[in-house]
């Protein structure tokens, strides 16, 4: 400590005042680094995860809506189309892409779609049981590699 003193004294007043500025600069400069900035970045981080989770949750709050005044109208439409033509025109309808198709003995069929975004999704999954009164039976979702991305395999039965 004293070759510090000892350090500091041999430097004159002009120069201690620019070594002083330079050490507290510094200091703010590291408190700013290492204690502010990650907590903005924290902050940004998180305002994104609650405005995707309100937007989500609105989407919800309409879906749910919707059923509830599908089931006071009457329910399901039926068409005359087969399972698999009634699955494509509805995947078409919802802008998705199916990557596989497989039929079923029992009238069900197996599906899967990649890539496939979750608002889209259950969209799509609302219109096929309440509109088209198609049973989900099975459904898988695995994330995607993309981000906010789903591969979604389903079983479905008329």
């Amino acid at each position: 400590m004293d070759k510090l003193i000892q350090w500091w004294d041999n430097h004159d007043t002009r120069e201690q005042m620019i070594l002083g500025a330079s050490g507290v600069a510094l200091v703010l400069f590291l408190f700013y680094a290492f204690a502010v900035q990650p907590v903005i970045d924290w902050r940004a981080t998180e305002e994104d995860r609650l405005s995707r989770a309100l937007a989500e949750s609105a989407e919800v709050k309409q879906l749910v809506a919707r059923i509830k005044s599908v089931k006071q109208t009457g329910g399901v439409v039926k068409a005359n189309e087969s399972l698999a033509q009634l699955i494509n025109n509805s995947l078409t309808q919802n802008q998705l892409v199916m990557r596989g198709f497989q039929p079923g003995s029992k009238n069900d069929a197996r599906l899967r779609l990649e890539n496939v975004a979750y608002s889209s999704l259950t969209q799509w999954l609302y219109e096929l049981e309440y509109q088209h009164g198609i049973n989900i039976e099975d459904l898988s979702l695995t994330p995607s590699k993309f981000p906010g991305r789903l591969m979604v395999s389903v079983r479905v039965s008329n």
